[in-house]
């Protein structure tokens, strides 16, 4: 009876005493933002094999709060429409470009509409290289950032296009499935203050 006290006074201490600890994949100091130098900087984002940032400052979009938002997208795209290798993959491979810079051109709305001269807010470039428009104190939730990653693993899957008109006829591959994933993500990532 001593032994088995013993043995559970043991195992009960043991366990109670301990913790988890998160570890970040330690990202060397040249990889990091480092507000002394010039910019644009590349900035990797920790928690991927080869995902980079590109920033024109050290404040508006951390890297880990990028890398929170991506983790966030694919645990909700991997819920809506099942885990795939070739969208983590490509997530794990991406460039993010924030940028305060105007962009316009001619693209689609949200319903497929086309629209001559558009103000963008993001831009899915190729399957592995996307640009987000960066705004005074715009939380990550309220940038398009979510918005292109799902582009970017559209086109992952498809291998020829991100579906540019969303859900127009033209191009295939979003569905109302990808707007809830989006507004999903969107939403965890504004009760995380990210």
């Amino acid at each position: 009876m001593v032994r088995f006290a013993i043995f559970f006074l043991t195992i009960f201490v043991a366990g109670c005493a301990a913790r988890w600890v998160a570890l970040p994949k330690n990202v060397p100091v040249e990889r990091r933002c480092q507000s002394m130098k010039s910019f644009p900087q590349m900035v990797e984002v920790p928690g991927f094999v080869n995902a980079w940032q590109l920033v024109d400052n050290c404040n508006s979009h951390p890297a880990e709060k990028t890398s929170i938002a991506i983790s966030v997208f694919l645990k909700e795209w991997e819920e809506i429409f099942g885990m795939s290798h070739r969208v983590r993959d490509n997530l794990n491979t991406i460039l993010i470009s924030w940028s305060s810079e105007d962009k316009k051109g001619n693209g689609f709305d949200d319903v497929g509409d086309y629209i001559r001269n558009a103000n963008y807010s993001g831009l899915t470039i190729t399957k592995g290289t996307i640009w987000v428009k960066v705004r005074d104190a715009e939380l990550i939730c309220e940038s398009s950032l979510v918005h292109e990653l799902a582009h970017a693993s559209i086109w992952a899957l498809k291998e020829t296009d991100g579906d540019p008109d969303h859900l127009g006829k033209k191009y295939r591959g979003w569905t109302t499935n990808t707007a809830l994933v989006i507004q999903r993500a969107n939403e965890k990532l504004c009760r995380l203050g990210i």
